[in-house]
């Protein structure tokens, strides 16, 4: 398993920041990774829902089908990577820090290729989590511009 973590503070309450993260198709504006996010099917909220995400890795564009595995409104958003390149729970966790919000946002990845991908797995936590922050840096700037 590979974790990726990051946590930050967004100038904003839960609700707007909830918001965004549920806004399929607009998470492409803030995911910096995403080309392109769509629902799958009619269901677009709660456990169960299915999403397809292009996203780009090094240049190279890769389907990411997710299924939402836990939806708790204004508290945590979690979703099953289902791909062959990128499996595994993904979460973001939301906690009202006053009238603005702490996220935390974790990928536990499992890598392709047994021992040889957790051994890459490690070596790219740096520039994974430098997306990372990256993107939580953009969602915490939509969130602020919404007010």
């Amino acid at each position: 398993m590979a974790r990726f973590h990051v946590t930050g503070h967004i100038d904003a309450p839960p609700a707007r920041v909830w918001g965004l993260l549920a806004d399929w198709e607009g998470s492409a504006a803030w995911m910096v990774d995403a080309t392109s996010v769509v629902v799958l099917g009619d269901q677009r909220e709660g456990i169960g829902t299915r999403v397809r995400a292009v996203t780009r890795i090094a240049g190279i564009a890769i389907t990411d089908v997710m299924t939402v595995t836990a939806w708790e409104p204004e508290r945590r958003l979690e979703v099953l990577h289902e791909g062959r390149v990128i499996r595994g729970p993904a979460w973001f966790e939301l906690s009202p820090q006053g009238s603005d919000t702490r996220l935390e946002w974790v990928e536990d990845l499992i890598p392709p290729l047994g021992t040889l991908g957790e051994i890459g797995g490690r070596m790219l936590r740096a520039p994974v989590e430098q997306v990372l922050r990256r993107s939580l840096a953009k969602l915490a700037a939509l969130a602020a511009q919404a007010g």
